[in-house]
């Protein structure tokens, strides 16, 4: 995704065996990702990382879509506030209609 033109942070995540799985990526080398991603779930889980590379984890989050739909907002929030970025409605990258026709 970061050869995209335009796309310069990538976060990627997901639920799994209870535990919202955290990655990111960027192509700005001084990004220094892991504090953004320790500032994403202070309080709520675990990360690390370097300049363009971090991970992360928040464990005991329900498997509801409620509750999934919850944290990624709040953890989406929370890094665009950490890179000055701001909030702005999403964009599908791939819309039902494509996903269907394979």
């Amino acid at each position: 995704m970061l050869k995209q033109e335009g796309i310069t942070y990538v976060l990627g995540m997901g639920l799994f065996n209870g535990m919202q799985i955290l990655s990111m990526r960027t192509i700005k080398p001084d990004a220094m990702l892991g504090q953004v991603i320790q500032a994403m779930v202070r309080g709520l889980g675990t990360a690390g990382g370097h300049g363009m590379i971090a991970g992360g984890q928040v464990r005991n989050i329900l498997g509801d879509e409620k509750s999934q739909t919850e944290i990624e907002q709040l953890l989406t929030r929370r890094m665009l506030r950490k890179l000055g970025l701001p909030l702005c409605e999403p964009e599908e990258l791939i819309s039902e209609k494509d996903a269907s026709s394979d």
